[in-house]
């Protein structure tokens, strides 16, 4: 994988370049060129193009340059065009205008030099010669005769700039004899246009396309050793991979697009052809894998069996066949288990090398082997043989997720090839159909942290944004993420590279990531390349599921419990009535159609007390219980002779599940048991009007008040018949509205607080008192909200506008004053608690449909403000301390944003 992926690396810097060379017309035909023929035929790579002076100008003007503008690449180069476009002489600045082609030719087996070949039709020897002069400054070092030719030599900045003019061509190279194989070329009889491979793909170049370049995968490799350490071999892996690519440039300011082909020879068995007629399958390893990887090598075909077949075809073609064989066969003679029967049998049809962003820098602890389980059950089966022989078999319990160990060594190496050579050891769990190995026992811990936490590489939108521009299926598909792979610099780089990629590191990381990817279409190959600018600085402290439902929702979600696990998920109504039951990783687990909306909240109950636990809810005309499966159970739904205006309060008197429903209809509160009938002796008697607040259950010293409130201000305690259980002769003003019962554990000071339109707060208590609270004098539309705002478990007063948020203690201090806020919050200030004191409070914009959050001083929280409509929820999802933030969006979505950063 590492071969492959630092080739990739290569093959971005090569298009830079490219770009810098692409046509100003992108119509011009680049047919036949006496300049191609001195292009030696063993070249790494060619570039074709026109133009360079300009192109190099706007490439320097986009965002894709002002990123690299700090390297010392960048630099040379724009040092050196700026030299030539600083020579006054507009007539003989023409001829690099013309078909100019770029070679990297490796000499001497060590040194990588460049040959540019162009046009000068119609240029004097002496012309060229004198313009040339005039772009170095200086009249040349050196000259020699080769085969009737002149080769002058030029030194800039320490370094030798070779030239020369043979007929209508001229040739600059960093190496003479560069030069004089160049010459060479052009006297022979066959040339580059000749090879049967690039003939092929110069003829499928796309001419109408920013411009095009041509890679030699035999040769590119000996280029890439250069930059490894000694214990890769990148010569003999690329040369595996086929004859030549072409690859097709488009060019936008924030990325670079390549489409092309590479071509394999009939009269040879690459390791692209162990590909051909295999149907290319979806990303599926994305829904696993952490949004931190860093790389990934991906691979996948019809059936691992087909595929295995053809790779063995391969390793004959390279003489390692019965190396490999021997490899299976000593395999199976050491150990009682079959790696045909045992392992080789429940492979799918995708697996995928990949590293992670781990706490650690080492590369090899944070890399692992994902594959795709054909047979879920076989691969149990398999598996139970593998430890059966190893004699290793720990599981320990990681979350909901077992870890456990083959005890194998260089297992991947020896059966599925020297590819899969840095995954070592043999540690794993199973996620979904997916089976995670891997070197680390930390590595598999962050894979499922990441899973449970719904991070994965399929729910993080940089990711899904940037996969966008490839086709939906990879036969091959290779990712880079630069910001998340420096382990991986590390370790493949050797010291000098090292030492110039950690210098340019910050320029690098500017740059969001690039990803290969190659599909087989019989002899040639489909091959996209694409590599693009990160506009995001740094990593955000937020991360994202998003959840999609039919439409969007305009009522808070309600997190119930999951009785099997024990994990909180959410119960939401969308407005087109759907009810979803989400679990904590951000996954529908069913759906269902209502007539109407919810009133009021949903409450679990155990109905049958086996502790299993149904949810109970109202619309307007019924009351629900459904259970986890979403299905009504016996006697439900319940019709209704009155609208429900209040929704329905579950109590539990006596915490024996003994389970009694109150249901507000109008100016009357009705008594249900848990089976949906109503209750004989329920002793409730109306006052013609109506409830304002749902019943409220209080228990001071082994008493019941069920504590309600109506709309003509009048306060009652009911006992568990609804009779009257204390007489108040204290009540609300009529004109007074937004009702709440204050509970606060005590009759004497609980009660029922309410307000009127100048602010005053009204409070009655259960101990016949009635205390008013004037905090000052409000004026236009406000609205004002009960809360803890300050995280201390006492209620607070919250009073918005358009622009103003106060919160005041209910000593009348005022606590907060946030005055410089330019909307009206569409649903209050949102107040919720955190660990160690800390706060949330959300108010929503819903014009600009964005959602804000602050915390208890009043100052805006990092990674504010994000998209968002809808009412917020603040939760512990998981159990696990980590606290989510519940938004929704004006199309339909549903994010779940992780605070815990």
């Amino acid at each position: 994988m590492r071969k492959l992926i630092f080739a990739l690396v290569t093959l971005c810097v090569v298009a830079t370049i490219g770009y810098v060379l692409i046509p100003t017309n992108s119509k011009k035909s680049f047919g036949y060129s006496e300049a191609l023929n001195a292009i030696p035929q063993q070249s790494a790579f060619v570039i074709r193009g026109m133009n360079p002076i300009k192109k190099w100008g706007q490439f320097s003007n986009s965002t894709f340059g002002f990123a690299l503008e700090k390297t010392s690449v960048f630099s040379a180069i724009t040092e050196l065009i700026e030299k030539v476009d600083s020579v006054e002489d507009d007539y003989l600045s023409n001829f690099f205008k013309e078909k100019v082609f770029v070679a990297g030719v490796l000499t001497g087996g060590e040194q990588l030099n460049y040959l540019i070949s162009l046009e000068a039709n119609g240029f004097t020897n002496d012309q060229v010669l004198n313009y040339v002069n005039k772009i170095f400054g200086a009249q040349p070092t050196s000259s020699k005769d080769y085969d009737l030719n002149i080769i002058y030599t030029y030194s800039m900045n320490g370094l030798d700039v070779c030239f020369s003019k043979i007929g209508g061509v001229v040739l600059f190279s960093t190496s003479s004899i560069l030069i004089e194989e160049g010459i060479r070329e052009l006297a022979a009889e066959r040339h580059l246009q000749d090879n049967t491979g690039f003939k092929k793909l110069f003829k499928t170049a796309d001419v109408s396309s920013d411009g095009n370049f041509f890679i030699n995968l035999r040769n590119i490799g000996a280029y890439l050793n250069l930059f490894g350490d000694n214990a890769i071999n990148f010569a003999q892996s690329m040369q595996n991979l086929g004859g030549w690519a072409e690859l097709d440039l488009n060019a936008k300011d924030q990325s670079l697009m390549f489409n092309g082909f590479s071509f394999i020879n009939d009269s040879t068995f690459s390791y692209l052809k162990s590909f051909e007629g295999e149907p290319a399958q979806a990303l599926g390893v994305s829904s696993v894998l952490p949004e931190n990887t860093g790389v990934l090598s991906y691979l996948s075909y019809g059936s691992f069996e087909s595929f295995k077949k053809k790779y063995d075809q391969y390793l004959t073609q390279n003489q390692v066949l019965y190396k490999h064989q021997k490899n299976v066969l000593n395999i199976n003679k050491k150990h009682s288990f079959s790696v045909e029967v045992d392992f080789y049998s429940w492979i799918g049809e995708e697996m995928a090398l990949f590293t992670v962003n781990g706490d650690e820098g080492s590369y090899a602890k944070n890399t692992g082997l994902i594959i795709k389980l054909a047979d879920p059950s076989k691969a149990q089966e398999g598996i139970k043989e593998i430890h059966k022989s190893s004699g290793v078999n720990n599981p320990s319990q990681y979350q909901t997720l077992t870890i456990n160990d083959l005890g194998l060594t260089n297992f991947f190496q020896l059966t599925l090839g020297d590819e899969f050579k840095a995954v070592k050891g043999t540690k794993y769990t199973i996620i979904e159909d997916y089976i995670v190995f891997a070197n680390d026992e930390s590595t598999l811990k962050h894979v499922v942290n990441y899973y449970l936490r719904g991070k994965t590489l399929v729910k993080n939108i940089q990711f899904n944004q940037f996969y966008e521009q490839f086709s939906r299926e990879s036969n091959l598909f290779y990712y880079f993420n630069l910001k998340q792979a420096v382990n991986y610099f590390n370790a493949m780089l050797n010291e000098s590279t090292l030492e110039s990629f950690n210098a340019n590191l910050d320029s690098l990381k500017k740059l969001h990531a690039f990803g290969v990817q190659v599909n087989a279409n019989k002899k040639l190959f489909y091959t996209n390349a694409y590599v693009n600018y990160s506009a995001v600085e740094a990593t955000q402290n937020i991360s994202l599921i998003e959840v999609k439902l039919d439409t969007t929702y305009s009522k808070k979600p309600w997190i119930v419990k999951n009785h099997y696990t024990n994990e909180n998920e959410l119960l939401i109504q969308d407005d087109g009535n759907r009810l979803y039951l989400i679990n904590n990783v951000g996954k529908i687990l069913w759906k269902i159609k209502l007539k109407e909306p919810i009133i009021g909240e949903v409450q679990q109950v155990d109905r049958y007390k086996n502790d299993k636990l149904q949810y109970v809810f109202t619309t307007s005309q019924k009351i629900h219980q459904i259970d986890r499966k979403g299905r009504y159970v016996s006697g439900y739904p319940v019709s209704l002779k009155a609208p429900v205006t209040q929704g329905i309060v579950v109590v539990d008197y006596d915490k024996n599940r003994n389970y009694r429903m109150l249901l507000t209809q109008g100016d009357n509160l009705h008594n249900f048991s848990v089976d949906g009938r109503q209750v004989k002796g329920w002793q409730f008697q109306s006052n013609k009007s109506a409830l304002v607040t749902p019943p409220h259950l209080l228990q001071v010293k082994g008493k019941d008040y069920i504590i309600v409130s109506h709309q003509s201000g009048k306060i009652r305690a009911l006992n568990r018949k609804g009779e009257d259980r204390i007489t108040l002769t204290n009540q609300l003003p009529a004109e007074a509205t937004n009702h709440m019962v204050w509970d606060n554990k005590a009759l004497s000071n609980s009660g029922v607080l309410a307000a009127d339109t100048n602010g005053t707060i009204y409070f009655v208590k259960l101990a016949d008192e009635l205390e008013t609270f004037a905090l000052k004098a409000f004026e236009g539309d406000f609205k004002l909200n009960y809360q803890d705002f300050d995280g201390d478990e006492i209620i607070d007063f919250v009073v918005h506008n358009e622009n103003t948020i106060q919160v005041y203690k209910n000593n009348k201090q005022l606590l907060l004053e946030v005055s410089d806020i330019p909307f009206k919050p569409e649903y209050g200030v949102e107040s919720f608690n955190l660990p160690e004191g800390q706060q949330i409070n959300i108010v929503a914009d819903k014009k600009e449909q964005k959602i804000f959050g602050f915390d208890q001083k009043g100052e805006l929280l990092n990674s504010f403000p994000i998209e968002g409509v809808s009412p917020s929820l603040v939760t512990d999802l998981d159990g696990n301390g980590s606290f989510d933030l519940v938004v929704g969006d004006q199309i339909g979505s549903l994010y779940i944003y992780s605070l815990e950063n």
